[in-house]
């Protein structure tokens, strides 16, 4: 035997926004934007130190010296960009467009 109640209502349906996902902004450093060219032009996943060193191609050093001080400073900007969501990590040595 069921029971049913006379004065039941169901309750009112929950208002449905769309959901807001943020734009993402061009990053200001020609490092990170050669990176990002880079990534978007491979299909598949890049090693760390292959992206670099082709980045680095992109700026060409007097000396050794100066070629390793570029390096670092490519190689100090991919953890920014991991942490923006603009590069993926995929394994401990491959990266990829986010």
């Amino acid at each position: 035997m069921e029971f049913i109640d006379p004065g039941y209502q169901p309750p009112p349906a929950l208002p449905v926004f769309p959901s807001h996902k943020p734009a993402r902004q061009e990053p200001q450093n020609q490092i990170d934007r050669d990176i990002l060219t880079l990534l978007q032009d491979e299909p598949e996943p890049v090693g760390a130190w292959t992206l670099i060193n082709q980045v680095a191609k992109l700026y060409p050093a007097k000396n050794r010296s100066e070629r390793r001080a570029k390096r670092n400073e490519i190689l100090s900007r991919i953890n920014p960009l991991v942490r923006r969501r603009l590069v993926r990590r995929m394994g401990r040595s491959y990266l990829t467009q986010g």
